[in-house]
């Protein structure tokens, strides 16, 4: 039974896989730029903290 049962958890564990990896593909421009932006400006505003502190103390 524990075969079986592992067999079935791997079929869908890949089925999320490729559901997940066309998804990623099929990503607009539009998209990925917001992700990036979001992604500068985190780190941006993480790198003014870290300046912040180093100049405070």
């Amino acid at each position: 039974m524990r075969i079986v049962q592992a067999g079935r958890q791997s079929v869908v564990r890949a089925s999320a896989r490729a559901a997940t990896a066309r998804y990623a593909t099929t990503r607009g421009f539009d998209e990925n730029a917001a992700f990036l932006a979001l992604g500068v400006t985190i780190f941006a505003s993480f790198l003014l903290v870290c300046c912040a502190i180093v100049l405070r103390g």
